[in-house]
């Protein structure tokens, strides 16, 4: 996933940084409380 977000990034740079939001949480596999929120914020700001 690092390595997604490190290219992610400089995509995203060219043209439109303030819309990427690469966010890495503590723990295994999972979306939790916090998880769906944080998405959800940030597809109602996007979408």
């Amino acid at each position: 996933m690092k390595a997604v977000d490190r290219v992610s990034v400089a995509v995203y740079a060219k043209a439109a940084a303030d819309k990427y939001d690469g966010i890495f949480y503590t723990g295994g596999h999972k979306f939790d409380l916090q998880m769906q929120e944080d998405a959800f914020a940030f597809w109602d700001r996007w979408l």
